[in-house]
């Protein structure tokens, strides 16, 4: 996608970092990810975000923020437990 609008643009900044679960277990994965995407984002300076999709995640909030990230964005819903 090209945005073409700089309001727009900086509402979209920032370096986001999609985790991976398996079941309901975080994958190491994400945090290396989440750790790679705090050291990028400190050069740039920009917010690094962290999002998870599944059942019960909200219990991966304060993983995550210990991993570096700004924000953490929780989608949260029994129906997404096979996501």
């Amino acid at each position: 996608m090209y945005i073409n609008n700089d309001a727009l643009k900086k509402s979209h900044s920032g370096i986001w970092v999609v985790c991976d679960l398996l079941g309901e277990e975080l994958l190491q994965v994400s945090l290396e990810l989440l750790g790679v995407a705090v050291e990028l984002a400190e050069k740039k300076k920009q917010a690094v975000c962290a999002i998870v999709m599944g059942n019960d995640t909200e219990k991966w909030t304060n993983l995550l923020w210990e991993h570096g990230a700004d924000k953490v964005i929780i989608v949260d819903d029994p129906s997404l437990s096979v996501f």
